[in-house]
């Protein structure tokens, strides 16, 4: 336990990720299993979900998702179509944030794959919070994720497919992972993305 928060700094001080939103989920997947059997074990997660970052973190891959689940801020090795990880159930129950399980669960019905669901931190209230009502839309349409890779999106909408939407990265050549792509940048507009 005492070492944990070593890696945990990864995610300060806003819940991004330096190395992508692959690399995000591989970490996070096994941080909140490790973080809910010692919370389940011992009753105490021994400060580790207070850590800067982490009742954030859930906004990351809110935020590099475009307007609609084809569109998606990439960088670092990530290809992937969307960011799925389970540990967004177990965010939205310990942060009370419906947000993130809402994604998670977009994600899976995108993906047509519920290995992601996590029915052991699944809960409808978790997910939908009051009543079902739009969970994004009192968001910011732009947030910056400023650790050791900065990382900025903007948007017009969070409920239009044709919105306009851009991401963009910043940071150091020497982090692990970043692949020489400082400066890379995504731009969509109705339903396209252009670069």
């Amino acid at each position: 336990v005492a070492n944990i928060p070593i890696s945990l700094a990864e995610y300060y001080p806003d819940g991004g990720f330096p190395e992508g939103p692959s690399y995000w989920a591989y970490m996070l997947d096994y941080f909140a299993e490790f973080l809910a059997a010692i919370d389940y074990t011992f009753g105490n997660d021994y400060g580790l979900g207070d850590f800067k970052g982490i009742s954030a973190t859930g906004f990351y891959p809110v935020y590099l998702q475009g307007p609609d689940k084809s569109i998606r801020f990439k960088y670092g090795d990530d290809r992937t179509p969307n960011i799925a990880s389970k540990a967004l159930f177990f965010l939205a129950r310990r942060f009370d944030n419906p947000v993130f399980a809402r994604y998670q669960l977009e994600c899976a019905k995108s993906l047509n794959n519920y290995m992601t669901i996590a029915p052991y931190w699944y809960h409808e209230d978790s997910v939908f919070g009051d009543g079902g009502a739009s969970v994004y839309e009192g968001l910011p349409k732009d947030r910056v994720f400023d650790g050791q890779s900065p990382v900025g999106t903007m948007r017009s909408s969070w409920d239009d497919e044709n919105a306009l939407f851009t991401g963009f990265k910043a940071g150091f050549a020497q982090t692990s992972h970043a692949d020489l792509d400082i400066g890379t940048f995504s731009f969509a507009a109705n339903g396209v993305e252009w670069g």
